[in-house]
């Protein structure tokens, strides 16, 4: 290929930038891949996971990848998911919960309208209105635009409100990794309901929060500790390593101290990972 070929592949390739989720984990040739979707048309990626992985992407998170004239996708970034989008990954499927949409008719067909998914197939009998979505992304064809729906609520129910952290995807741990050391992370109720949260990781030998639990009112935070005891450095165990927030809008009337049975029965509680990087 000439210089002048290569450039222009170059300005090709850099103009496109995809937005895309990961929605699903499947064995593709023999590897574990997650399928990258394109929300709105529903097109679809296949890229192998540790590669993902390596870009701090993982199933259920979204992202901005560029893409080649040869339907190859590159330079992976984490994005925070859209507002008011809760993601919750169940074996190898992500799903986006509490997703406002509009019921509509068009041409005599019912389609749950989303600025972000575009038109949803509504396949069972409903009153045209306002909803909230539970909805996993299947493999299809683009133009069909068809997204499984698996369970469905009108406008009467609440949705669970957004946080943040600081740091918002990864907490940094740093050498020298003999001593014992503590670093912290900041969690914000950005919605509109007090909520109450369980903080976990899942290297507990490793790692220990504090506090577990809380109540967070809108618009406030807490700071939570993690304790980082000491491990070889030249350890060539490989694991990826996370601090799991969960959460769910506290029951109508409840105080500011935190009840366990919050988290028990049929609550859907929504969770958000901040991942751990080892910098040596």
């Amino acid at each position: 290929m000439n210089d002048s070929k290569k450039k222009i592949d170059q300005v090709e390739n850099s103009q496109l930038k995809y937005f895309l989720f990961a929605g699903r984990r499947i064995e593709y040739l023999g590897k574990k891949c997650l399928i990258l979707i394109k929300p709105h048309s529903g097109r679809h990626f296949y890229v192998e996971e540790k590669k993902l992985n390596n870009s701090y992407v993982y199933l259920g998170g979204f992202l901005f990848a560029r893409r080649t004239t040869r339907r190859v996708l590159y330079d992976f970034e984490p994005s925070d998911k859209p507002k008011k989008f809760n993601v919750k990954v169940e074996g190898d499927v992500a799903f986006i919960e509490n997703l406002q949409c509009e019921l509509v008719e068009e041409e005599g067909l019912k389609l749950f309208k989303s600025k972000t998914l575009g038109g949803i197939l509504c396949k069972e009998p409903s009153e045209l209105g306002q909803y909230f979505l539970r909805v996993h992304l299947n493999l299809f064809e683009s133009c069909r635009r068809e997204i499984s729906v698996s369970s469905f609520s009108s406008n009467d129910v609440e949705p669970t409100g957004e946080i943040e952290t600081q740091p918002s995807s990864k907490l940094v741990v740093n050498a020298p990794f003999d001593r014992m050391n503590t670093y912290y992370f900041k969690i914000i109720n950005t919605g509109e309901h007090r909520i109450g949260v369980g903080i976990k990781t899942n290297n507990r030998n490793r790692f220990e929060v504090e506090p577990k639990f809380g109540v967070i009112d809108p618009n406030e935070s807490i700071l939570v500790s993690m304790k980082c005891s000491p491990f070889p450095q030249d350890s060539e165990e490989e694991s990826v390593d996370k601090i799991t927030i969960g959460w769910i809008n506290a029951p109508v009337g409840a105080g500011r101290e935190f009840k366990r049975e919050w988290f028990r029965g049929d609550t859907v509680v929504q969770n958000r990972s901040l991942f751990i990087e080892y910098n040596k």
